[in-house]
C-alpha cells in the first residue's frame, strides 16, 4: 500500500518506472518516503526542499522519483533534482535522465547544473552534448562544460580544453588550465606559457600554477624568472615563489 500510495503522486508512470518502483518499495526509508511524498507538493519551494532534503539523506531509492520531476515545470526544481541525483551518485538511470534534460533545458542555470552533475557522474558518452556546450554564448555555460569534461579520461578532452585557452573570456581559459594542469597534459605547456604575458593577474596566476603541476622545463623556468622581476602582483609573485622552489 505505500507504494501504491507513492506512485500514484504523479501521473502515468512509466512500465518501466512501476517495475522499478516495485523493485525498490520494499527498500525506501519511512524518512524518505516522506520527502518523496513532498516532491508532489503544490507550492514550489517544497517541492525544491523535497529535493534537497534527499540529497541530503542520499536515498537510492529516490531516484525514479527525482527523475520524474525533472519534468517540475519550476527552473529551481528541476536543479535541485540534478543535484540530488549527482549526490546520490546512481548511474544507471540518472545518466539517461540528465542527457536527455541538456539536450532540452532551457534555462541557463539548470544547464550549468546538468554539465557539473554529469562531469561528477563521469558520464562520458555525453561528449556530443559537452562539445556543443563548450561553444554556448553563456560564458557561464561553457566554463561548466569544460571543468565536467576535465573529470574525463575521454580522448577529445585534452583538444577541447587546449581549444579553450583562445576563449575571450578569461574565467573560460583559468578553467581550462586548471584542467589542463590537473591533467598534467604536456601538450598544454607552450600554449599555457603564452598566458603568463595576459594583463589579468588571475589569469598569469592559474597559467603558472598549470605550468607547475604539469612540471617545468629548463627554458619555461627562465621565462618564469624573468616575470617575477617585472611582475608587480602580489598573488601572481606568490605563485612564481611557489613554481620556483628548488
Amino acid at each position: 500500500m505505500v507504494l501504491l500510495s507513492l506512485t500514484l503522486l504523479h501521473a502515468a508512470p512509466t512500465t518501466q518506472q512501476k517495475k522499478h518502483a516495485f523493485k525498490t518499495a520494499a527498500v525506501i526509508p519511512a524518512d524518505a518516503k516522506i520527502w518523496i511524498q513532498k516532491l508532489s507538493q503544490p507550492e514550489p519551494i517544497e517541492r525544491r526542499n523535497a529535493a534537497i532534503r534527499i540529497a541530503y539523506g542520499k536515498w537510492p531509492a529516490a531516484v525514479p522519483y527525482l527523475i520524474r520531476t525533472l519534468s517540475d515545470p519550476e527552473p529551481d526544481v528541476r536543479r535541485a533534482c540534478v543535484q540530488a541525483l549527482g549526490t546520490i551518485g546512481e548511474k544507471k538511470q540518472s545518466p539517461i535522465a540528465l542527457k536527455k534534460l541538456l539536450r532540452e533545458e532551457k534555462s541557463p542555470a539548470v544547464r550549468m547544473t546538468l554539465l557539473e552533475t554529469l562531469g561528477q557522474l563521469r558520464v562520458e558518452n555525453a561528449i556530443p552534448e559537452f562539445k556543443k556546450a563548450v561553444s554556448d554564448p553563456n560564458t557561464q555555460i561553457r566554463t561548466a562544460a569544460l571543468d565536467g569534461l576535465s573529470q574525463w579520461t575521454h580522448p577529445e578532452v585534452d583538444s577541447l580544453l587546449l581549444q579553450a585557452l583562445k576563449d575571450p573570456a578569461e574565467g573560460v581559459r583559468i578553467t581550462a588550465m586548471n584542467g589542463l594542469g590537473r591533467r598534467k597534459t604536456s601538450a598544454a605547456r607552450d600554449p599555457i606559457l603564452s598566458q603568463i604575458q595576459d594583463p589579468i593577474s588571475q589569469v598569469r596566476r592559474a597559467a603558472i600554477n598549470a605550468l607547475k603541476e604539469i612540471g617545468l622545463t629548463g627554458e619555461i623556468k627562465e621565462k618564469l624568472k624573468q616575470l617575477r622581476t617585472s611582475e608587480k602582483n602580489p598573488s601572481v609573485l606568490q605563485a612564481l615563489e611557489e613554481a620556483l622552489k628548488p
